[in-house]
């Protein structure tokens, strides 16, 4: 499977939608096969297993649950977080106390674009 660009755990960064690499996935490594593979730049998800140069799993979607780890478009950046519904905001929150939640206020240009399955870490 390539992996075809980098996501920001901290500040969101711009996509980089290239190919950078390829990794070998068995079919059953995960409760649901990913469509692609990102690999992560940024501390703010440390808390969850997700470290820095880590590849993530994704699975592409549009819609995600309270609670899930999603990769999310803000305008041209893209970043992974736990996804928090609170009081009718979306709130993506980091698993990192060094970093704070970032509130998506009404009309941004926001989307999900995929929900993490799954961490592939070189050692």
């Amino acid at each position: 499977m390539p992996v075809i660009g980098r996501v920001a755990a901290g500040t969101p960064i711009l996509a980089i939608e290239n190919r950078l690499d390829e990794v070998a996935i068995p079919v059953d490594l995960f409760r649901r096969a990913p469509d692609v593979v990102l690999q992560v730049q940024g501390d703010s998800m440390k808390d969850a297993g997700i470290l820095d140069n880590d590849l993530i799993a994704v699975v592409l979607a549009s819609t995600a649950d309270h609670g899930e780890i999603v990769v999310a478009r803000i305008d041209e950046e893209i970043t992974v977080k736990r996804l928090h519904l609170h009081r009718g905001r979306i709130v993506l929150k980091p698993a990192n106390p060094r970093h704070v939640p970032r509130f998506i206020d009404e009309g941004s240009d926001f989307s999900i674009e995929g929900v993490v399955v799954g961490v592939l870490r070189r050692l």
